[in-house]
């Protein structure tokens, strides 16, 4: 049978090792928050662009009045992966301190 001291030890540092794993949580919740935002909106604006309609006029010319969207909903994805990597980059510098 272990005695106290032994498991006492041992128990000591993984529980301050358990405390350390939980008290390193999201260190920028706010920028992670802002990236999943952008996100749902880029993405928003790409999925509505396929539901709206486009027609091809009589002389064989597509008319697309909602295009924008496209490359708006590019533009606004691409920041938020910026944005999420930039709050990926700073939890893990902040992890290792």
């Amino acid at each position: 049978m272990l005695t106290y001291e032994k498991t006492g030890a041992i128990f000591s540092s993984s529980n301050k090792r358990k405390q350390e794993i939980k008290m390193k949580k999201n260190k920028s919740p706010k920028l992670t928050m802002t990236a999943i935002g952008f996100l749902i909106i880029g993405m928003g604006c790409l999925i509505v662009k396929n539901f709206l309609p486009e027609y091809v006029d009589a002389q064989g010319l597509l008319h697309e009045p909602y295009f924008f969207l496209i490359p708006i909903g590019f533009l606004i994805v691409f920041i938020a992966l910026i944005i999420g990597s930039i709050a990926f980059i700073n939890n893990m510098i902040k992890l290792k301190r």
